[in-house]
């Protein structure tokens, strides 16, 4: 049966049967069809219903990417040694300047290492870039002072670099230590508002750095920056009060001195030019005994020169000043210089009074080395001057003093000088009998040849023990030399004559 659409009644929609789908109908769809289809869902309605499913996938995928990125990351850290991780920080956080200065720090120090080779020792030395702490402290100062910088706090930049210089040469890595004390005095000259006292402790620091190294020309040129800035101030140090001038006018002079010791042979003026800005500065600081070696130094400078005048000047300084102190040991030392200097005018006089003094004050301080040093000048001296029982008695003291210090270099030379002076003694009896031709000067020179006894004791008051074979034994005996002089020994007394003691044989005369 055909159905035109002109003929078409609507069926009653009781006896019509609901279509199960819209996409189960082939071919045309009638507006009959149209009308019981079931509506399609709102709009809101599927974003609530199928939208929230991917969102919630998508959020899960991410954070299962993120937390396999973070294991991957811990993997890594595991992986790389401490120093890489350390730098890769630095670096996400924006500190490049911190990174690079590291960096270059543990380079250097590998390379220097590796130069050096496996004969210098210091293969199994650590390198920071293997201690944890160490690169935990330069990577927090170092970043303090990059963010300083940052912000112009140069004051805050200092005291970082500071504290990473002291921190490395406590714990004996000296050239790292070098390398911050080089940069505090740099970012010190930045610093404003301190009337350039840290540029002036940088400069201290940075000498005291180039002094260990034995740079003496540059610690020279630190420690008078040093100095020009503290000339004037009363800056002081909070720990001891110490002013900073007398610190500087102290390292001043030490520098000077040093180089004045190294150019003594080759330079001699030089020498005395450094050792008079020595003299200089220690007189304008407040170290008494500084200044008392700077004038003994000095004096020994121009006598080295010949200039006994002067020398004589700076040594009679350092006596008032070692007296000032109450220097025992010191004025001994004084009193030796000024013989020295007496001696070099050929004033043998004040000589011998300043040797006596300077034995008197060995004594007293106890130093067996100066006592023994001091009765050695003194016995030469009075040697010179043909008193040669005394000087035999100083230089017999000098050697029991060597002995008791088990000193056996200065007991073989003491001993040749206590030999030296026994025979001056022996020849000078020996000469005066000699000069006077009489019965009893040959019957003494007869008895001496034969006994080496009582050799001339009523000329020269010798002791009557005494015997010439321990002049000619001492070089090879321990024993002591004892000059005493016997109690009952009579200075008249007559030698018995030969004839008297012995029977002469007579001489047989050839047929």
């Amino acid at each position: 049966m055909f159905f035109h659409a002109g003929h078409y009644k609507p069926p009653n929609m009781a006896s019509v049967a609901r279509l199960p789908s819209l996409s189960s109908v082939g071919g045309h769809v009638t507006q009959q069809m149209l009308q019981q289809l079931p509506s399609p869902a709102k709009l809101g309605a599927i974003v609530t219903k199928k939208r929230p499913n991917a969102f919630v996938k998508g959020k899960r995928d991410s954070g299962n990417d993120e937390k396999s990125v973070n294991t991957k990351i811990e993997t890594e850290r595991y992986r790389n040694s401490y120093m890489h991780n350390l730098c890769l920080d630095m670096l996400k956080d924006g500190f490049h300047h911190s990174f690079c200065e590291l960096f270059n720090l543990m380079k250097h120090e590998k390379e220097q290492q590796q130069k050096l080779g496996p004969d210098s020792g210091l293969q199994d030395q650590p390198l920071v870039q293997d201690q944890p702490e160490k690169l935990e402290q330069m990577k927090a100062h170092l970043t303090a002072a990059e963010a300083a910088k940052r912000r112009g706090k140069m004051d805050v930049v200092y005291s970082c670099y500071l504290t990473l210089a002291t921190y490395f040469e406590q714990s004996g890595d000296i050239s790292f230590s070098n390398h911050f004390y080089k940069l505090c005095l740099e970012a010190s000259v930045k610093v404003l508002g301190d009337g350039r006292r840290k540029e002036a402790e940088a400069n201290f620091n940075m000498g005291v750095t180039y002094e260990k190294q034995e740079y003496y020309i540059e610690a020279m040129q630190c420690f008078e920056h040093f100095y020009a800035l503290t000339n004037g101030r009363l800056w002081q140090m909070e720990d001891t009060g110490r002013t900073l001038f007398s610190m500087a006018c102290e390292s001043l002079q030490n520098v000077y001195t040093t180089l004045a010791m190294q150019l003594k042979t080759s330079d001699p003026s030089e020498s005395i030019a450094y050792l008079l800005k020595a003299y200089k500065v220690a007189k304008e600081g407040d170290d008494l005994e500084g200044r008392g070696d700077a004038s003994y130094l000095l004096g020994c400078a121009y006598l080295d020169n010949d200039d006994a005048e002067t020398a004589l000047l700076y040594h009679n300084e350092y006596l008032n000043v070692c007296q000032e102190n109450e220097d025992v040991t010191g004025m001994g030392k004084a009193h030796r210089a000024l013989a020295k200097s007496y001696e070099k005018q050929m004033d043998i006089e004040s000589a011998v009074k300043n040797l006596e003094s300077f034995v008197e004050l060995s004594e007293k301080s106890g130093d067996f080395r100066e006592q023994q040093r001091a009765c050695s000048a003194i016995g030469e001296m009075l040697n010179t001057l043909g008193k040669y029982e005394e000087s035999a008695m100083y230089i017999e003291k000098a050697y029991k003093l060597t002995k008791k210090m088990q000193e056996e270099e200065n007991k073989e030379l003491v001993r040749t000088e206590y030999g030296i002076v026994i025979a001056n003694l022996v020849m000078f009896g020996l000469s005066q009998a000699m000069d006077t031709t009489s019965t009893q000067n040959i019957d003494k020179l007869l008895h001496w040849k034969r006994s080496r006894k009582d050799v001339f004791a009523a000329s020269v008051s010798i002791p009557r023990n005494f015997s010439l074979e321990k002049v000619v034994d001492y070089h090879g005996s321990d024993e002591d030399i004892k000059i005493e002089q016997d109690p009952e020994q009579n200075e008249n007394e007559v030698i018995p004559d030969v004839t008297d003691t012995e029977q002469t044989k007579p001489v047989e005369t050839a047929e």
